[in-house]
């Protein structure tokens, strides 16, 4: 799963790490600002996986789909996966935004599932051949996409706005150490685990981190979850 892994890598990227707020608003606003949103997520995805273009990607109805091909299909359901769930993000609807955000990252990731090729199995027997991009790709999950999650959850269902800059970053901080405690060789994160949660758990009591109980209890338990399936993949 090579090509799967790259092309999740390339749509975090996209999403996350080259769209800061700025650049986020102006993709809402400006037809511009979608054009570039969606080449920077084809032109990622071609050059990460540059070398299996060539290959059939997937079959529907006797028709068989290449590579760049396939990349136009996922760039164009990106853009309606955008166009529904992100029409109205700054505005509650009928649907919480935090399930917005949610469904939006599902349904990206089932859509590369399906249509990306399989190409190491057979060789490998491994779903996990580049650990460097699976690290990424969790990293990348705790850092952004969960920050994204609290962020609408805590709009949703308590009336906050987004969080400032500097609470962002602390917090963030707070989940990426977790996340890097779990990845640490030996049974010693184990402890160290728990224990980080106790500073965190303090900090959050004593308004020294902006913690709210939902970014503590959620950001917490996510960064661990995915320390920890990133350490099988490392260690097994």
């Amino acid at each position: 799963m090579i090509v799967f892994w790259r092309l999740v890598l390339a749509g975090l990227l996209t999403d996350y790490t080259f769209q800061p707020l700025k650049f986020y608003h102006w993709k809402m606003q400006r037809p511009a600002g979608k054009i570039v949103h969606l080449t920077l997520l084809f032109v990622l995805s071609l050059l990460l996986a540059w070398p299996y273009l060539n290959m059939v990607w997937f079959t529907l109805l006797g028709v068989q789909f290449k590579g760049v091909v396939t990349l136009v299909i996922l760039t164009a359901l990106h853009f309606l996966l955008d166009f529904i769930f992100e029409k109205d993000v700054t505005h509650k609807g009928s649907m919480p935004l935090v399930l917005k955000v949610t469904a939006h990252q599902a349904l990206s990731f089932l859509a590369i599932f399906v249509m990306a090729p399989v190409v190491d199995l057979h060789v490998t027997k491994n779903i996990y051949p580049e650990k460097a991009v699976i690290v990424l790709v969790f990293l990348i999950l705790v850092m952004d996409f969960a920050r994204r999650v609290i962020n609408t959850y805590e709009c949703d269902f308590c009336g906050v706005p987004i969080d400032s800059k500097d609470e962002s970053l602390m917090t963030t901080m707070q989940r990426i150490i977790f996340y890097l405690i779990c990845l640490i060789p030996g049974p010693v994160f184990i402890i160290l685990c728990p224990a980080w949660f106790a500073v965190s758990f303090y900090a959050a009591k004593q308004r020294i981190l902006d913690l709210s109980n939902f970014s503590l209890y959620f950001g917490s338990a996510f960064a661990v979850a995915c320390g920890i399936f990133v350490r099988i993949v490392l260690y097994l």
